[in-house]
């Protein structure tokens, strides 16, 4: 299987998406976690302080594409471009 070294998860703060990213985190990547709240996206800093990677966490809504856009690029900054983006933004 192949090593994902940076993962872009959108509705990170909960859900499948939460649990995507923390599976990411635990399996070695950096993760850039995007949620239209912050609620959840406090437990994916705590797992991946123990995990010692790097998470890029933004409040935003990924129907408002400036936003997303500069999320986007201040993740790819930090941590590089993807090796794998999760859409699980949605209810």
């Amino acid at each position: 299987m192949k090593q994902f070294t940076r993962v872009f998860v959108t509705g990170a703060a909960a859900g499948i998406g939460q649990g995507l990213a923390e599976l990411a985190l635990q399996g070695g990547a950096d993760v850039a976690a995007f949620d239209r709240t912050s609620e959840g996206l406090t437990e994916l800093a705590e797992t991946a302080s123990q995990q010692t990677r790097q998470l890029s966490v933004h409040q935003v809504d990924v129907r408002d594409t400036e936003q997303l856009t500069t999320a986007v690029e201040n993740s790819v900054a930090l941590l590089g471009p993807p090796d794998l983006a999760i859409n699980c933004a949605g209810i």
